[in-house]
């Protein structure tokens, strides 16, 4: 059976926090390709200026308590990595609100016959939405965009796809509070 839990980032232990950095290096390294600087100490660990103490984490473990999902949020009041980073992606100004938040480094192994990544993604909107978010918003692919739209999750772009690197990205907002979500939380509980 998988857990999934929702942590402040120093309310990690050192084991959880070593097997995040090992899993997001994993996926988003040596997967993906990314082009990412660490910020932790020890190599072959993904973590960047946004995670911070009160990051919060929302994490997938498996029956070992071993990472298999996780995402990453921030509250748009502080530096997140859209407005940072990806603003060129906004045809307005990146949001700075406290009902806004951001969604970053989310993925997820595609276990309990593939509906893992969307429990981990409904539980992110779900805490948001719990923290006072009305919207959320991330920066994607085009491909995870149409997964989302597949998996009636409601969507809009922020502003076109552009090229980075090797791929296209979009920015993407999402209203915190979705019925579909709704439904999938409540059917996850009912199953525990």
């Amino acid at each position: 059976m998988i857990n999934i839990i929702t942590r402040h980032h120093h309310e990690l232990s050192t084991a959880l926090e070593d097997d995040l950095g090992r899993y997001r290096y994993e996926v988003f390294i040596q997967q993906l390709g990314w082009q990412l600087d660490s910020t932790y100490a020890l190599p072959q660990r993904e973590f960047d200026q946004f995670d911070q103490a009160d990051t919060r984490h929302i994490l997938a473990l498996d029956a070992r308590r071993r990472v298999c999902g996780c995402a990453r949020l921030l509250p748009t009041t502080q530096p997140y990595l859209l407005s940072e980073v990806f603003g060129f992606l906004c045809d307005q100004p990146s949001p700075q609100s406290s009902d806004t938040w951001e969604v970053s480094r989310f993925a997820a192994r595609a276990l309990e016959r593939g509906t893992l990544p969307m429990r981990v993604w409904w539980n992110s909107l779900h805490h948001a939405w719990s923290q006072g978010a009305n919207r959320v918003v991330a920066v994607t692919t085009p491909a995870l965009e149409r997964y989302f739209l597949k998996n009636g999750v409601q969507l809009s772009r922020l502003g076109s796809p552009q090229r980075v690197n090797n791929d296209h990205v979009v920015a993407l907002s999402f209203p915190a509070w979705q019925k579909n979500g709704r439904i999938a939380l409540h059917a996850e509980s009912a199953v525990v």
